[in-house]
């Protein structure tokens, strides 16, 4: 179960592309408007997770996400691929950001565009 922008989801891929939301390779029936901001609530959502924008993750992904802009969020238990800079806590896989990464722990390979600061 993943819920976007209050919205709940169930299934393993997730895409969230301006206003459509894809599960599974389903699109779904309903949008969330003009939101600038994407917020997810994972609850230990297992799976793959493409964002075409800016994210907030709740919770902690077993998997991998993807996100175009800038990503804030827990602990990922997957690669993470972003656009912009990614804050975090922990990560278990490769991280690779167009900008910073601020994260404790990170288990792969990092690849920055900016600087990398772990703590």
């Amino acid at each position: 179960m993943i819920t976007i922008n209050g919205k709940s989801y169930s299934g393993r891929s997730v895409i969230i592309n301006n206003d459509q939301v894809i599960v599974d390779g389903v699109l779904q029936t309903d949008g969330f408007g003009d939101v600038k901001e994407i917020k997810v609530d994972a609850k230990g959502f297992a799976g793959i997770l493409v964002i075409e924008g800016n994210a907030t993750i709740k919770g902690n992904i077993d998997g991998q996400v993807q996100t175009r802009g800038s990503l804030s969020c827990k602990n990922i238990f997957g690669d993470v691929s972003a656009g912009g800079s990614i804050n975090c806590e922990d990560i278990d896989g490769d991280a690779n950001a167009g900008g910073s990464v601020n994260c404790n722990c990170i288990g792969g390979e990092v690849k920055a565009g900016g600087s990398i600061n772990r703590s």
